[in-house]
């Protein structure tokens, strides 16, 4: 899931990616690319939770795009979630937010 928050705090939200990581890469750099376009941006900058091996993958090919990419630590993520609303369901859309929050 990933949400974008514009420097007034509108949230922008997009589906979760394909599978398929070039596919799905591909999906997220178009989105990217008219987040910049749409509010006329130079620089976006991507949160992200370092769990299980998935993320490598993504930061990595951030970086080759010269995008840069935060690591919020996981439990941090958990905690600020539980003090945003006391039920710690889990949640992609509720995880993407915190996480914007985070590193804004």
């Amino acid at each position: 899931m990933f949400l974008a928050r514009s420097a007034i705090g509108e949230l922008h939200w997009d589906c979760h990616l394909s599978s398929a990581a070039t596919e799905g890469f591909q999906q997220f750099s178009r989105w990217i690319q008219d987040l910049l376009k749409s509010y006329n941006l130079n620089k976006i900058i991507v949160g992200m939770e370092p769990t299980g091996h998935y993320w490598l993958s993504l930061a990595r090919w951030l970086s080759d795009k010269g995008i840069e990419a935060v690591l919020v630590n996981p439990h941090l993520v958990k905690k600020n979630k539980e003090n945003r609303d006391n039920p710690p369901s889990k949640s992609d859309r509720k995880d993407a937010l915190v996480i914007a929050d985070m590193i804004k």
